[in-house]
């Protein structure tokens, strides 16, 4: 059997896999070892409104589908989301995500309707979400 590349027997799997962004800057990723040891191969969640990783304790196969199922996303968005969020999120270009401000970890952001929401690069959203977690503490994995 040969290695794939970037991969090698003696390296073994990568500390997290990204599997699914979301249009407030959260993130989906399968733990490798990056984020516990007690959770490898399930899928966790960058919180934007906590900013720290949450297990989601399932493994990829049931993310995607609790992802395609309408009522359960709508459970797991459903403090995240605000009249005509839709209209918002369906003018965005693909590599856009939604900034929030006052930023969705502080009481401030509640209720949502009253935070001012702009399209930004998602590149520069993650980007500011695990620096903000980082500056914060919580950039701890599964913490």
């Amino acid at each position: 059997m040969t290695a794939r590349a970037g991969w090698s027997r003696e390296v073994g799997p990568p500390p997290a896999v990204a599997v699914g962004v979301d249009v407030l800057g959260g993130l989906f990723a399968i733990n490798g070892g990056e984020m516990s040891g007690r959770s490898l191969g399930c899928v966790h969640y960058f919180d934007p409104s906590a900013m720290c990783w949450e297990d989601l304790e399932m493994g990829h196969t049931d993310w995607v589908s609790s992802m395609l199922s309408g009522d359960k996303v709508a459970r797991f968005y459903e403090n995240l989301r605000w009249k005509g969020w839709e209209t918002e999120v369906g003018a965005l270009r693909p590599s856009d995500g939604i900034g929030v401000y006052p930023f969705l970890f502080t009481k401030e952001s509640r209720p949502i309707e009253r935070t001012t929401r702009r399209p930004v690069p998602m590149e520069e959203l993650l980007s500011l979400h695990f620096d903000l977690a980082r500056q914060l503490g919580n950039g701890k994995r599964d913490g």
